[in-house]
C-alpha cells in the first residue's frame, strides 16, 4: 500500500510535468540553476549490521515462536551501545527494515522493502535525531529516482529523475506551510531548468506522503497487535 501511495503522489506531480511540465532548481529561479546529475549518494556504512563481537537480542512480537526483530548491540567499555536493528514488518520471515545507528545511540539512515521482493525502495536519512533526506526507488532498478530533502522535519525540495535515467530533470520547493510554491523542469536536457510554474499550483498539490515507519513504532505497532501468548498447561 505504501508503494501505490508513492506512485500515485508521483503521479499526480508527473501529470503537472507533462500537462505543464514542471522542473527543479534551488533558491530564486533566475539565479541558481539545478546540476543535471542525481545528489550525490549518500554512503550507508552496514558494519553495525554485521555480527563481529557484538551480541544479537532477538524479539518476538507476535508470539508465533520466530523472531521479529534482531537488535545487534556492542559492548563499549562495559555498556551495551545499539549499532543496528533488522525488522521483519510483515511477520513472514524476511527481514525488510533495517536501521542503523550512530555512536550515541541515534538513528543515522533506515532502509526499506516495501514489496517484499528482496531491494530496498526507500531510503531515509538523519541528523542529530532529525530526517534530512528521503530517497526512493519507484521502478524497481535498484537506483533511487526521487530524492526529497527537509529542513526541521518539513519537506523543502524535491527532485526528481522523470525518465528514471539517474539524471535530474524536476525540482519542486515546497514553503514554510509545505505547500508546493514552484516547480521548474528541465524540457532540453541540458541540467538546468528552462521551465518554471509558479501559478495555479494549488489544483496539483501533492497529496501527503505515506509515513514509513520507524524502528520504534514497528515493535509498538506489532507487539500491541500481535495476540496474547498461549497460556501454558
Amino acid at each position: 500500500m505504501m508503494k501505490k501511495s508513492l506512485l500515485f503522489i508521483l503521479g499526480v506531480a508527473a501529470c503537472a510535468t507533462t500537462s505543464n511540465q514542471p522542473a527543479p532548481t534551488t533558491a530564486a529561479p533566475a539565479a541558481a540553476e539545478p546540476a543535471a546529475t542525481q545528489p550525490e549518494p549518500v554512503k550507508i556504512d552496514h558494519s553495525g549490521c554485521e555480527q563481529n563481537g557484538k551480541r544479537i537480542e532477538t524479539l518476538d512480537v507476535n508470539h508465533d515462536g520466530k523472531p521479529d526483530i534482531w537488535r545487534y548491540l556492542l559492548n563499549v567499555s562495559g555498556t551495551e551501545v545499539r549499532t543496528c536493528e533488522e525488522l521483519d514488518l510483515h511477520h513472514d520471515g524476511r527481514k525488510n527494515m533495517w536501521v542503523i545507528y550512530d555512536p550515541t545511540g541515534a538513528i543515522k539512515s533506515e532502509e526499506f522493502d516495501l514489496d517484499a521482493d528482496g531491494k530496498v525502495e526507500w531510503w531515509s536519512f538523519r541528523d542529530n535525531g532529525k530526517v534530512v533526506r528521503k530517497e526512493a526507488d519507484t521502478n524497481n532498478d535498484g537506483r533511487p529516482d526521487v530524492w526529497m530533502f527537509f529542513e526541521a522535519d518539513k519537506l523543502v525540495r524535491l527532485e526528481r529523475s522523470s525518465k528514471s535515467n539517474g539524471r535530474v530533470d524536476v525540482w519542486e520547493y515546497f514553503g514554510n506551510d509545505g505547500k508546493l510554491e514552484r516547480i521548474g523542469i528541465d524540457t532540453k536536457g541540458a541540467g538546468t531548468a528552462d521551465r518554471w510554474i509558479k501559478e495555479d499550483l494549488a489544483r496539483i498539490q501533492p497529496p501527503t506522503a505515506p509515513t514509513l515507519p520507524t524502528a520504534a513504532t514497528a515493535a509498538s505497532d506489532s507487539a500491541a497487535s500481535a495476540p496474547p501468548p498461549a497460556e501454558k498447561k
